[in-house]
């Protein structure tokens, strides 16, 4: 049950940040387009500047319940890597996202808009990477034991299995893909 609590607040952590992660660039560039109108840019510029304190709070609990999983409970493996890796590049983005922001405040200029809109997409590509990473590890996990040598010894009937009767491979082939078929 504690797994359980865990990662529902790992998840919900990780989404309230990537909100921000995700809205932060629109942000920006509503300021690039928004031109020399002050009202306009001052309350783009607040509700960027609270966004940004936000977003790192959320982060900063996404991480520390991200640790326990992998701490406590013993996420490990090369995909792990991976999404760490691209989460520090998730980070960079958002950090930049906030340094932009804040240097508006000083009088910077920001990129063109068309600059800020490529930018604003970097995130969906990290993320389906994230994503990816942690669907490929699961998969891989479950596949782990049944791809390759073992199905293949199961297909031949040269793995002993006392709940199944014995049924030559081409039988067992056609059964798998007739439940395969039936499901999609």
């Amino acid at each position: 049950m504690d797994y359980f609590w865990t990662k529902t607040a790992h998840v919900v952590f990780v989404m309230a940040w990537m909100g921000g992660v995700f809205y932060l660039p629109r942000i920006l560039v509503n300021i690039a387009e928004a031109g020399e109108i002050a009202a306009v840019r001052d309350r783009l510029l607040l509700m960027g500047l609270r966004l940004y304190r936000f977003g790192h709070v959320m982060f900063g609990f996404a991480v520390v319940f991200g640790l326990v999983l992998w701490l406590h409970f013993g996420f490990t493996g090369q995909w792990l890597h991976l999404k760490v890796a691209l989460v520090v590049l998730m980070l960079v983005h958002y950090t930049i996202s906030g340094r932009w922001l804040k240097g508006i405040a000083k009088g910077r200029a920001l990129p063109s808009p068309r600059t800020l809109r490529v930018f604003n997409e970097v995130p969906v590509f990290l993320l389906v990477g994230i994503v990816f990473s942690g669907a490929a590890a699961i998969i891989y996990s479950l596949a782990r034991g049944w791809l390759g040598p073992r199905l293949l010894r199961y297909m031949r009937y040269e793995e002993v299995d006392q709940d199944v009767g014995k049924y030559n491979g081409g039988q067992k082939l056609l059964f798998w893909a007739v439940s395969l078929a039936a499901l999609g």
